[in-house]
This record gives structure tokens, sequence and C-alpha cells, in this order.
């Protein structure tokens, strides 16, 4: 009986703190980096574009930062800006086909945002292949020149993002 009361005696000792800084920790935030978005021509789209139809773009997000990033929606530039017509997927000799394909959702007004279908959360010091499933538009009145073409479509003109997220998107991602 003597040792038990010993025992639970011991264990609920109250133990005083020294004054600071002995009794403190340190701590450091995370670091939100710019994010790099380009076009990426893997995994191929799956909806290709035609006149007056809506196809796919395809591009990755690199998030180079230290914490995750969360984009919930992107602006887009003003539906008279179009993407450059290509005879590769590498994008470097372009061709004929312009003013033809631009942003699906982009008004006369550019900066016009168009949220995500879902939240995309990029992990840190990572990179995401995002699919925009039936986001760019080709005029009705496209030339011949169009056909079996590649597009580099016209840059976001800003991103809604937050530095936040705990499940990461698995890559390669599809939204819309």
């Amino acid at each position: 009986m003597l040792a038990g009361a010993a025992a639970y005696g011991a264990s609920t000792w109250v133990v005083g703190l020294q004054s600071a800084p002995a009794s403190n920790a340190q701590a450091q935030a995370g670091s939100v980096a710019n994010l790099t978005i380009a076009a990426t021509s893997s995994p191929a789209a799956v909806n290709t574009v035609y006149p007056g139809g809506y196809g796919d773009a395809v591009m990755s997000i690199l998030n180079s930062g230290t914490v995750p990033v969360t984009i919930t929606a992107v602006s887009l530039p003003a539906n008279t800006v179009y993407a450059t017509g290509y005879t590769n997927s590498t994008l470097t000799t372009t061709n004929a086909c312009t003013a033809s394909v631009t942003w699906r959702y982009s008004t006369a007004t550019s900066g016009t945002s168009h949220t995500l279908t879902t939240p995309l959360v990029i992990k840190p010091s990572s990179t995401l292949v995002v699919t925009l499933s039936n986001n760019i538009t080709m005029n009705t009145t496209a030339p011949a020149a169009c056909a079996s073409s590649w597009f580099k479509m016209p840059s976001f003109t800003a991103i809604t993002a937050t530095a936040a997220g705990t499940t990461a998107t698995i890559s390669p991602a599809v939204d819309s």
C-alpha cells in the first residue's frame, strides 16, 4: 500500500519552469513561390478541338515553394487574344492557323475569373499535370491550316491560389 502511494505521488509532481528563454520553442514559416505554368503534350488531350467545338488544354504547374498551394480559379485573357498554331507538339514551328482558338470561358474583358470544378492542390517542390477538359474553343471560320495543329494557349492573367491544402491532387489530373 505504501509503495502504491509513493508511485502515485511521484507521478503527479508539479515541476516548475525557469524563466524565458529556457521555456520556449522555435518555428519557421514555409515560403510560397511563384507558380510556373507551362504547356505540355503529355498526356495528350482526349478531346481535340474543331471549328465550332470545344477541346482540352494540357498544362503542367510547378510549385517550387516549401508549402502546398491550392488553386481555385484562373483569370483568362480577353476572347480576342488567340492561341498560336503550331505544326508540332513541341511548339517550335508555327503555321497559318491564326485568330481561331481561344479559352472557352473568356469574355471581352481581360481578367475574367473562371472557377475550377475541383480545387487543385500542388505539393511543395512538385509538378502537377492538369487537363482542362473542354476549355478551349475554335471559331467556326477557322482556316484549313488549323487542321491537325497544336496550340499554345494565351497566358492566364492571374490565378486564385492560397498557401494551403492537405491532400495533394494526383497527377495527371482533369478539371473543367
